[in-house]
């Protein structure tokens, strides 16, 4: 540590010596500006000129003092006052002098910064100079600057008087300062317990996992905690600066959960912003002498939890289906096997055209109705193969070509580069994830069949650590009504469809680990885009 850093005076003692400081500056400039106006008026004043010369030199002794760091030694320098002042009354006439009231005035200045031992102490010392003073004039010891001399009574009563009020002032500044600096410390202390109760409760309310805001009687926003702050930065819902000071119903709509529900203290409600986000709310009324002050508004992110309900629902929703579905598929798949083997029986005796092509009919409705079975038996919870690493590229190439020659004609494939050159692993049952790739493509197809062009795209997007597959269409769309129904069972956008399709590629694909998406502009088309979390060595490097 260097010299000058260990000499730094603490904060408050920089600020005290400052003020003690331009204190005694401002009232030695005011006594000088207090004696050019006597000149004024009493132009025989004696000794001005070295008055004069005398104040500004002392001045700048102060400044020097300043300057040199001399600022604690507060006794010192208000007994060089002392001395300061009893030279001015000297010069100014001595016991005639008007200036003598500046004992009165530096005792007081002295109670805002001495303890009352040395207050008093400066007072004595005052008396006695004063008293010195006048002795020696008395004596001749000192030239007498006064319009005449002194008696030897007049000598004991100006020094008993000037001591009586000196010392007078002295008690009663003594008294008041210690009971000043005692409230002093008192509310310093106060206000140190409540700057350590004010930070204790910004750490309890900033430790709260809920999201914090309170209002004021009008609604307007007074406080928020910091995980508030971060959930509206996260989720880009609001503007903090603009949300402080202004109606919470701006944000939330407070006041109308507050008029659904009944005049308890408490009120839960839930809210879901235009992005999807949904919180819970828990508003508590605050009130102070039975007057409304306020809301305490406490809110967590639900977005996660009802996902997870949806996704609950919709996995029971499938098992219940799949035990209906294993039923269906019993009863019904042995006399469509004995129908098979008999048509194909007739058609082998009757070999007509005519009959051929109604054969041919009931192959292709009997194949279809086979197709819903298999459909059906999806929602059985057999296990099927076990997931392994496979090359998802290699299987959506499979799949686009397959498509490619049975699609109808004039639809118009674009697919990815990357399926046919592209490495990227995942672990999934291989025949499963093909049928999510051919489901979607398959829609896709019926999408486009009225359109003059009819487009279908399948891009591959490389990412750590999913990869996505989107595959688009340049069909009508799907309105954004029915989004998020077109997952659930036997929801069908289309007239001939079973709405099983896309329930049973949403299972597959969650049994992954991944996730299916529809987007797309009604009107334009739609984009399936299916993420997928990979599993080869690329994503496990750089996967924390």
């Amino acid at each position: 540590m260097s010299g000058t850093e260990k000499n730094r005076l603490p904060l408050g003692d920089e600020v005290s010596g400052l003020r003690f400081f331009l204190s005694r500056s401002l009232t030695a400039l005011l006594i000088l500006v207090i004696i050019s106006l006597l000149k004024v008026f009493e132009p025989e004043l004696a000794n001005f000129s070295m008055i004069v010369v005398f104040f500004l030199f002392y001045i700048s002794i102060m400044v020097l003092c300043f300057i040199s760091g001399i600022r604690r030694y507060y006794l010192i320098l208000l007994m060089t006052d002392a001395a300061f002042i009893t030279w001015v009354v000297y010069l100014t006439g001595s016991q005639d002098s008007q200036f003598q009231f500046l004992y009165l005035v530096l005792v007081i200045f002295g109670g805002f910064y001495l303890k009352r031992e040395s207050l008093h102490l400066l007072a004595a010392i005052a008396i006695a100079l004063f008293s010195l003073l006048l002795i020696l004039e008395y004596l001749a010891v000192i030239p007498l600057m006064g319009a005449h001399a002194m008696s030897e009574t007049q000598v004991p009563y100006t020094i008993g008087v000037n001591f009586a009020a000196i010392f007078l002032v002295s008690l009663i500044i003594g008294v008041l300062s210690v009971r000043i600096r005692r409230l002093t410390g008192q509310v310093e202390l106060k206000e140190k317990r409540l700057r350590e109760i004010t930070i204790l409760k910004n750490q309890i309310v900033d430790s709260v996992p809920s999201a914090m805001l309170t209002t004021n009687a009008n609604f307007q926003v007074t406080f928020m905690n910091n995980v508030a702050r971060e959930f509206l930065r996260m989720n880009q819902l609001f503007d903090e600066v603009k949300l402080m000071n202004n109606d919470v119903n701006d944000f939330l709509p407070v006041s109308k959960i507050l008029l659904e529900s009944d005049d308890g203290r408490m009120q839960r409600g839930e809210h879901e912003f235009e992005n999807g986000t949904i919180i819970g709310l828990n508003m508590t009324k605050m009130y102070s002498s039975g007057k409304f002050t306020g809301l305490l508004i406490l809110f967590r992110d639900l977005t996660e939890w009802r996902a997870m309900e949806k996704s609950v629902l919709f996995k029971n929703s499938l098992m219940s289906l799949g035990e209906m579905a294993a039923g269906i598929a019993h009863e019904i798949r042995n006399p469509l096997a004995s129908i098979q083997g008999a048509v194909q029986l007739l058609r082998e005796q009757d070999t007509s055209k005519q009959a051929d092509e109604l054969y041919e009919i009931i192959r292709q409705e009997l194949a279809r109705l086979g197709n819903t079975i298999q459909d059906f038996l999806s929602f059985t919870r057999e296990n099927g193969p076990m997931a392994e690493p496979a090359n998802v590229c290699r299987l959506v190439a499979e799949v686009t070509n397959l498509f490619e020659k049975g699609c109808k004609e004039g639809i118009e494939l674009s697919v990815s580069p990357d399926a046919y050159t592209g490495e990227a692993w995942v672990k999934c049952e291989r025949g499963k994830f093909k049928r999510v790739i051919w489901n979607i493509l398959k829609n896709a197809e019926k999408a486009v069949q009225y359109q003059d062009s009819k487009r279908i795209s399948v891009d591959i997007e490389m990412g750590i650590p999913e990869i996505t597959i989107r595959i688009s269409d340049n069909g009508k769309g799907i309105p954004d009504k029915i989004r998020e129904r077109i997952f659930q069972p036997y929801f069908s956008t289309f007239a001939k469809g079973f709405g099983l399709g896309l329930s049973i590629s949403k299972s597959i694909v969650e049994e992954m680990g991944g996730r299916i998406e529809v987007g797309g502009t009604f009107g334009e088309g739609a984009v399936f885009s299916i993420a997928i979390p990979r599993c080869d060595r690329l994503a496990e490097e750089i996967s924390p």
